[in-house]
């Protein structure tokens, strides 16, 4: 197995990138729009999962690494709040059925 260099090489800050397009896109779109303050804390959650993964590959260590990547997980649990609350469409989701849990 090959030594993973960059954080970019990641598959969870793959899947966490993806997520995070996919969001803005939706909060562009759907009720947040005009929710500019429900938007941002989206937008910050998802963005969130994507730099706590990349801030802890880059610390060094792997108890600072399980660290962050425990971090990225509790903003995945703060940007899968949507769906349940009925503020994006499920149909949203289908494209990623699985997107939070699997970063």
């Amino acid at each position: 197995m090959a030594k993973i260099e960059r954080f970019e090489d990641l598959q969870s800050w793959q899947k966490a990138r993806q997520l995070t397009n996919l969001i803005y896109d939706f909060t562009e779109q759907s009720k947040f729009a005009k929710d500019f303050h429900l938007k941002g804390q989206m937008q910050d959650a998802v963005g969130s999962i994507m730099h706590n993964i990349a801030e802890g590959f880059d610390a060094g260590t792997n108890p600072e690494f399980i660290r962050f990547l425990k971090i990225s997980r509790r903003s995945a649990s703060e940007a899968n709040i949507s769906p349940q609350m009925n503020l994006l469409p499920l149909t949203a989701w289908q494209p990623k059925p699985n997107a939070l849990s699997t970063v």
